[in-house]
């Protein structure tokens, strides 16, 4: 008789249980889910959203910005669209600055920040200024390469590929900017770099043979194709901030801004942290995939006007990351896309609306 009660309470109290809280913990369940990348089944998620009410959403979710950088590290151009290729975006992190042919980031060199490329009118010249020089620097954005001197291997980050020296112009540019032996180079025609081995998994396309992988490469970009932020995740996590600074008893200092966090598409109408639990999306027919959550270093630290490295030594915005916005206690904001090339359309412009696939 005692088990048959005993059965009857735990099942009047899983009742009330599903009666009172389905909603919120399927929700709960649903955003968990769909925020681990596919393979992860040991994360931690320190920020939850609120459940959205889309009745309440202002207008389609649309394009507000797009942004190109055209030298790895150093500040991006706004454009009205891009184009994508096998590489990820067309112009977008396809130069590169080199120290003993190694890559270099505004991780360790913050100045990059200060660096400000532009495209010329006629599309042919890549023209680099910055405060600091008395001159621009004009580098076409052709290259020959039948100067087989001008070929050098370079790393980044863990790989090394071809790439082409854009000659001693550039070189005397550079080097008197950084005070050391700085060269810039270009993808060449023959460069190789696989997207990461994980993303893979993540894809499920670990069943690909080593010909189908290939069809995945990467720019001189960290990781992936395209990177996505919603302009009221901006906002939201600037809240945050504020917040953890008003609890510490700190000053307030000026919020970060687009600068800090450097997404290709930046996302108008969204709510905040939406995006983290998409997993394909369309954007004017281009299909892309999320392959991973933008993993955040202190590269977010540098003030993009000052050149300088957590300017306040607060460690903001990756304190509050640290606490409201962390996966696997790793701080990230904002989602990496692959686009695969011969899927849908190869375009984007601002003003196109984003649907969630």
């Amino acid at each position: 008789m005692s088990g048959f009660i005993g059965w009857v309470e735990s099942n009047i109290g899983l009742k009330a249980l599903i009666g009172a809280g389905a909603i919120c913990m399927a929700s709960y369940y649903y955003y968990y889910h769909y925020l681990v990348n596919k393979t992860s089944t040991d994360t931690v998620v320190n920020y939850v959203p609120p459940t959205y009410d889309t009745s309440k959403r202002n207008g389609a979710i649309r394009v507000k910005n797009l942004y190109v950088y055209p030298i790895k590290s150093c500040v991006g151009v706004p454009v009205k669209s891009i184009t994508l290729d096998k590489f990820g975006i067309v112009n977008d992190r396809r130069w590169m600055l080199v120290h003993n042919n190694r890559f270099m980031t505004q991780r360790t060199h913050p100045e990059m920040s200060q660096i400000v490329p532009e495209f010329s009118l006629d599309g042919k010249t890549l023209i680099i200024k910055s405060s600091k020089m008395s001159n621009d620097l004009h580098v076409p954005m052709e290259h020959d390469e039948s100067d087989k001197s001008k070929h050098v291997k370079v790393t980044v980050w863990s790989d090394q590929v071809d790439s082409i020296d854009c000659g001693e112009q550039a070189h005397q540019w550079f080097s008197e900017f950084f005070g050391k032996d700085v060269r810039l180079v270009a993808m060449a025609d023959d460069y190789k770099r696989r997207m990461k081995s994980y993303y893979f998994d993540n894809l499920n396309y670990q069943n690909l043979s080593e010909e189908e992988k290939d069809k995945y490469q990467t720019s001189f970009c960290d990781s992936s194709h395209v990177m996505i932020l919603g302009e009221s995740s901006i906002e939201e996590l600037n809240k945050l901030i504020h917040k953890t600074r008003q609890e510490k008893g700190e000053k307030q200092q000026p919020e970060t801004t687009v600068a800090n966090y450097r997404p290709n598409v930046l996302l108008c109408s969204s709510f905040p942290f939406e995006e983290d639990s998409w997993a394909d999306l369309s954007i004017s027919n281009v299909i892309l995939k999320r392959v991973e959550h933008t993993p955040r270093c202190k590269f977010t630290t540098v003030d993009p006007n000052k050149g300088v490295l957590d300017p306040y030594g607060d460690n903001e915005p990756l304190r509050t990351m640290n606490r409201y916005k962390s996966l696997n206690g790793k701080p990230i904001f904002g989602i990496l896309c692959i686009h695969e090339e011969n899927a849908g359309g190869d375009t984007i412009s601002i003003g196109d609306v984003v649907e969630k696939l």
